[in-house]
């Protein structure tokens, strides 16, 4: 029982170490990575889901972005503009 439960902690806490969210298209990355106010706020050159969380607004426009694959981590967002 005692290794279940250790096995069980180390599944948890190996789950909880921070996500990478997959953004295959190079000027989407680019635009969140240099956003202001800053997204990748520990500044590694990814975005965590973490930090998408806790983005609320989001506006990357004329950025010659063709997929919005990544987005769905963002799903605290209010607010979206992306022409």
């Amino acid at each position: 029982m005692k290794l279940i439960l250790i096995k069980l902690l180390f599944f948890a806490t190996y789950t909880l170490v921070a996500q990478n969210v997959n953004i295959p298209d190079a000027n989407f990355k680019r635009a969140l990575l240099e956003y202001s106010p800053a997204i990748d706020i520990n500044f590694d050159g990814r975005i965590q889901v973490s930090e998408a969380l806790n983005v609320k607004v989001l506006k990357v426009s004329n950025n010659d972005i063709s997929s919005m694959v990544g987005i769905e981590a963002f799903v605290n967002l209010t607010r979206l503009e992306c022409n």
